[in-house]
């Protein structure tokens, strides 16, 4: 086993221009653009993932381009963002592509440095209508360079720390979609419905619907605790950057009971509008304006209810209901109640609740160890990065 003790004060410095070229990327023609495999696989920021891009365009007019292991860096708009090149891409302007051009480093080191200078790239930044970085920046960054083997033993300790990350989430994902798998095997798809369940309209199957209070929320602890649209996130009430209020009266109002749904009604992203979850908490809160609540009656369960609106014919059918105000999508208690459902017969409902719970509950403990798994990730660079290494 290698002993890293080292300090990163102790590794020779060098400027990231003197050990790499800089390919400033090009967007190429719009015109060229392409979803049938026809030319080059064209790259942009928002197609960068973990350790390596997905890209969903390609072009017949490439102008700049990376090559496979070139280490890519977001320099505009969004600001530090690194993936290695898995293969040729046409890049857009706001990428540019690092490419070694001797044998000090090697690129993966050079990719798990990078992700630790986001903070001090968007601090570099400049510009009014789109935050940039310039080659002279990135060019004069200091590199610290440690010996080979060393930077080998670096760039193994957070790939596997990375794979476990990674691993969480890929488990997470697979959860998910077995939770809509399992629904679609019971009750097929809900809109042809071809088990033809009786339907109805959302209003037929609610008792009452209400918005939310449009009080001001601080975040000084009180009594009275606040769920907004941040608290409600893939199908759960998540409490954690509460807001609070001083007001009892408006906090009564809009007190929530067990088995109530929360729906997102607006967001500047039309893809948020719908997100919704169950209130299971034991502790009293309310709901802020920009979420509608939903009291069910006994004929529908809400765990069955919000599974359904998450479906692809059920988002569907949510976005065919939004509407677009000021850059805001939005959708209103009216145009939601008249969405048409399925209703199955409450005992198939059950025995997909209980199924639908057992698989939140591992979301949970999978979650909890992404999280962790995340920490350990972030504290192994800084470790190496920032502090001493470790063996």
């Amino acid at each position: 086993m290698i002993e890293i003790k080292k300090n990163k004060e102790t590794w020779p410095k060098t400027k990231l221009g003197e050990i790499v070229q800089i390919i400033a990327g090009q967007a190429p023609p719009s015109s060229s653009y392409n979803k049938n495999k026809k030319g080059v696989s064209f790259l942009r920021v928002t197609e960068f993932g973990e350790k390596t891009p997905s890209p969903v365009y390609w072009t017949s007019k490439p102008l700049k381009i990376c090559e496979k292991n070139d280490v890519l860096l977001s320099v505009a708009g969004t600001i530090g963002n690194v993936n290695i090149s898995d293969k040729r891409y046409s890049i857009t302007r706001s990428i540019f592509a690092l490419r070694i051009k001797n044998g000090k480093i090697i690129h993966p080191y050079l990719f798990y440095y990078l992700k630790t200078l986001k903070r001090l790239l968007e601090f570099y930044s400049s510009g009014s209508a789109q935050k940039i970085v310039t080659i002279k920046t990135i060019y004069n960054l200091e590199i610290p360079i440690p010996p080979l083997l060393i930077q080998k033993k670096i760039v193994s300790i957070l790939n596997k720390a990375m794979e476990l990350r990674e691993n969480r989430r890929i488990a997470i994902n697979l959860c998910t979609q077995l939770i809509q798998s399992y629904f679609k095997q019971i009750f097929g798809d809900p809109l042809s419905n071809p088990k033809n369940f009786p339907t109805k309209k959302i209003k037929d199957i609610t008792i009452k619907t209400k918005y939310g209070t449009s009080v001001r929320c601080i975040s000084d602890k009180t009594d009275f605790p606040v769920l907004r649209i941040p608290n409600v996130l893939k199908g759960k009430v998540k409490i954690e950057g509460m807001k609070y209020t001083t007001n009892h009266e408006e906090f009564s109002k809009h007190k929530l009971e067990a088995g109530d749904i929360l729906f997102v009604r607006t967001n500047g992203n039309k893809n948020y509008v719908g997100r919704c979850a169950v209130f299971e908490e034991k502790h009293d809160m309310a709901f802020a304006s920009y979420l509608i609540k939903l009291k069910t009656s006994d004929e529908i369960l809400p765990h069955f209810l919000i599974t359904l609106l998450q479906t692809n014919s059920g988002r569907k059918e949510i976005l065919s209901k939004v509407r677009t105000t000021a850059g805001q999508y939005n959708i209103n208690a009216e145009n939601l109640k008249s969405i048409k459902i399925i209703c199955p017969p409450k005992n198939l409902q059950e025995k997909f609740v209980k199924i639908k719970k057992q698989i939140d509950s591992l979301l949970e403990k999978l979650t909890d160890h992404l999280e962790k798994n995340t920490e350990l990730y972030y504290s192994l660079q800084e470790q190496i990065f920032q502090k001493e290494l470790v063996r």
